[in-house]
């Protein structure tokens, strides 16, 4: 409150906010400051689970044969995901 007011700026008292946002969402992530870490939204996430229970009853029906772009549009976002979730890469450098 010092520097604003150092700065010329007058605040209300009444409608001071000295805590800032905790949690931003940036780029499809959500960073957490407080714990240093970048989240995954429920959204994201449940969409990669639909995607992922979609090409697993595809394969099932197809002798585990699935479509090419089935399958690089679930590793793109799965890959866009790694960020948050860094176990992922583990798991998908065979596709």
């Amino acid at each position: 409150m010092a520097l604003f007011g150092s700065l010329g700026l007058h605040v209300h008292p009444e409608k001071e906010a000295v805590d800032g946002t905790k949690r931003l969402p940036l780029l499809g992530f959500l960073v957490d400051t407080p714990r240093r870490l970048l989240l995954l939204p429920r959204e994201r996430l449940a969409k990669v689970v639909t995607m992922a229970k979609a090409l697993m009853s595809a394969s099932n029906a197809n002798r585990r044969r699935v479509s090419a772009s089935a399958l690089m549009r679930f590793t793109g976002t799965a890959v866009f995901c790694a960020l948050a979730v860094t176990s992922v890469r583990f798991y998908l450098r065979r596709l």
